[in-house]
């Protein structure tokens, strides 16, 4: 599922909510990916964790994609990915990965942060 910066879904659902419906109706895990990147995914995951009982799942983005010089830049560095990736993994999180953005640098920084 995608969230906003207000932390809702395209149709309003936030992820407390979101959570609820999808383990009455037999999910064996919930994710959360793309978005605005890993600052409001976190913000999202924190909340699922309260009141999940299932399998927990992220793939950040690497931010909002900026138009620079004719050349298409997302914000969020391999530095930033990684620290994120931390807070994901101390979270509790049983998957971690990434989405639009992401490259072979990015999951490198995330994947040495678990290792260390």
């Amino acid at each position: 599922m995608t969230f906003d910066k207000n932390l809702k879904t395209i149709y309003g659902v936030d992820p407390e909510r979101a959570v609820i419906v999808l383990e009455n109706e037999g999910a064996d895990g919930i994710g959360a990916n793309c978005g605005t990147g890993p600052e409001v995914l976190y913000k999202v995951l924190k909340i699922m964790k309260k009141v999940s009982k299932t399998y927990l799942m992220v793939e950040p983005n690497a931010g909002m994609p900026e138009l620079v010089k004719g050349k298409v830049i997302y914000p969020a560095s391999p530095k930033i990915m990684a620290d994120y990736t931390e807070k994901f993994v101390k979270l509790g999180l049983n998957l971690i990965g990434g989405c639009c953005g992401t490259t072979p640098l990015h999951i490198k920084a995330m994947s040495d942060k678990i290792k260390n």
